[in-house]
């Protein structure tokens, strides 16, 4: 027994540390990766993602910290260089339906009648989320159509 545990000692050994600098390698490329994008386009990128998931909490706390309930950059989204969703907030809030973040961003004085020009088509935050709620409607006509059952108990 004492000869299978030494044997495996050492590859556990390589495996640990190979690991562990990978995990650090990882980290560092993301910090310099991060360090390119400019505090102020973080700020309102994390505040847009927070819009996006009705995280009224977090939108708060960014909001304090300086960002724009109309705030947006040119360069965001999967494919730009920021990596977050270049549209106002509102229009982040409307398109997944986080009626709390749509509130707050309203409240806060976000403007309910900016546009997002995708080339072909101009939307608002009101198209999103017209479009929002007949998707919804869609997605439950598909389960119930296939027998899905509500699990709610009353």
């Amino acid at each position: 027994m004492q000869v299978i545990i030494e044997t495996m000692r050492r590859p556990l050994v390589v495996f640990a540390v190979s690991a562990l600098l990978g995990a650090i390698a990882g980290l560092v490329a993301f910090r310099v990766v991060l360090s390119f994008t400019p505090i102020g386009e973080r700020l309102q990128g994390t505040f847009a993602e927070a819009c996006r998931w009705g995280d009224t909490r977090t939108m708060e706390k960014f909001f304090v910290a300086g960002a724009s309930v109309n705030g947006r950059f040119p360069d965001g989204g999967p494919d730009g260089p920021t990596g977050y969703p270049p549209d106002p907030p509102l229009y982040q809030a409307a398109t997944f339906g986080s009626a709390h973040a749509v509130q707050w961003l309203v409240d806060y004085g976000a403007d309910v009648n900016v546009t997002v020009d995708e080339g072909d088509s101009v939307w608002s935050p009101l198209d999103q989320a017209e479009k929002h709620l007949k998707e919804a409607q869609r997605t439950v006509d598909i389960l119930k159509a296939h027998g899905a059952k509500s699990g709610h108990r009353h």
